[in-house]
Order: structure tokens, then C-alpha cells, then sequence
């Protein structure tokens, strides 16, 4: 006759407490981490018969006194195991999809961010506000978000109370661009370099077709910079 140790008769019951609550009607485990890992730990430990005709009698009688449904949970076990599992990859794909999204639609980060500059030198201010006057934009509300390659950026509101991003090179006395935007509207200001602003010094180093690209945020001004490639 073959014959098998079974657990010690504290651990058999506390099994067969753990089954019942996993695989019994009002089954509650799952939300018991660690009494899910004690089953786990207890299944690993059962010894396996050679075949139910011969497990000694004291087996059959533990499984005779366990709740009712416990001895032919093996399916039900391996289902609940299965489901389980599917569930755990079906979150890891479901992440890591909207990590992909997430990354995609973000975009790459800014070149440079740009913040209110208050030490702004006044005779720049002056000219700003010049030219500030010249397009019917509020000069009162000029405020200095600093130099990018030579291009002083500024912020302004216009008669229409929309904000604005002027680009000026106060080494030049040039106005570079003026870009407005009704509210709920991106404020974006693109300097692009072509054939007729090779004096420009924030194109330094850049070529035609090279664009640099200003996006107010609530407070500050992100930067990207877009080097076109050399014609071969």
C-alpha cells in the first residue's frame, strides 16, 4: 500500500478553512492578500497520493469533514488561478498601452522655457513699447520673458484683451514677429529662417527652412528648435 504524510492536522485545517473561503459561497479571499498567500503556500506543501484508493483513512476522513464543494475545487482552483492571471496581463498591456499613447502624444520636451523676466533694461523696454504702440497693442501690459539666441520675447494683450508674444532683437532695433490668439486658442509664435533674415541672430548657425517655435504657457514661454538639414 502507498502511503503519504499529509500536512499536520492545524495546517489541514486552517487549508480547509483558506479553500472555503476561497471556493465557498460568499467566497471572500481575494481581498485577503495574505490569506491568498498562506493557501499558496499550504497547496505547495499537500503531498500527492497515488490514487484515492489508497490514501489512508485519516485523508479520506479530513476530506469528508472539509465545507462542502472543497474536494472537487481542483477545477475551480485552476480557473480562479487562470482568471487571475489573465487579469494581471490584461492591466500590464492596458499600462503600458497608455504609456504608449501618453509619450506619443506628448511630445518631445522643450529646448528652453522662458520666464518673466522683471530686470528687463529700460532702454529695451522703451523700444519695445515703440513698437508696441506701432500695432495698437497695450503697451501697459508688456511684460519681458527673456532672451532665446539673441531674440527678446515679450508678452503684451492687444485691444481686444487677447494675448500676444512679440519677438524683437534689440541689437537691431528689429521687430521679428508678433503672434496673437483668441482665448481657448494655443498663443504660438514661430521665427522661421529664410533667404531674407540672414542677419538674424537667433538663426546663428542654422539654416533655411530651420524654425524656432514659442508656446506661452500660464506662465512662462516654452522653446523648440527645429534645425532644418543642409541641401546636399
Amino acid at each position: 500500500m502507498v502511503t503519504a504524510s499529509g500536512p499536520p492536522d492545524d495546517d489541514a485545517e486552517e487549508l480547509a478553512r483558506l479553500r472555503a473561503r476561497a471556493f465557498g459561497v460568499g467566497a471572500d479571499i481575494a481581498d485577503d492578500p495574505a490569506a491568498m498567500a498562506r493557501l499558496a503556500e499550504l497547496e505547495g506543501r499537500r503531498p500527492i497520493a497515488a490514487g484515492a484508493r489508497h490514501a489512508p483513512s485519516g485523508e479520506l476522513e479530513e476530506h469528508a469533514a472539509a465545507p462542502a464543494g472543497i474536494a472537487a475545487s481542483a477545477p475551480a482552483r485552476g480557473a480562479w488561478r487562470a482568471s487571475v492571471l489573465l487579469g494581471a496581463v490584461v492591466l500590464a498591456v492596458g499600462g503600458l498601452v497608455v504609456w504608449v499613447a501618453v509619450q506619443a502624444t506628448a511630445g518631445p520636451p522643450p529646448d528652453a522655457t522662458l520666464v518673466p523676466d522683471p530686470d528687463a533694461e529700460t532702454a529695451i523696454a522703451e523700444e519695445v513699447s515703440r513698437f508696441a504702440g506701432y500695432l495698437a497693442l497695450e503697451t501697459d501690459t508688456l511684460v519681458s520673458y527673456g532672451d532665446f539666441r539673441g531674440a527678446e520675447i515679450w508678452r503684451v494683450q492687444n485691444g481686444h484683451g487677447h494675448p500676444c508674444l512679440m519677438a524683437v532683437q534689440p541689437a537691431t532695433s528689429d521687430l521679428l514677429e508678433v503672434a496673437c490668439a483668441p482665448p481657448g486658442a494655443e498663443l504660438r509664435l514661430d521665427l522661421l529662417a529664410e533667404v531674407y533674415n540672414q542677419e538674424d541672430f537667433w538663426r546663428e548657425g542654422l539654416v533655411d527652412g530651420s524654425l524656432a517655435r514659442f508656446v506661452a504657457r500660464d506662465d512662462a514661454v516654452d522653446v523648440w528648435l527645429y534645425p532644418s538639414t543642409p541641401e546636399r
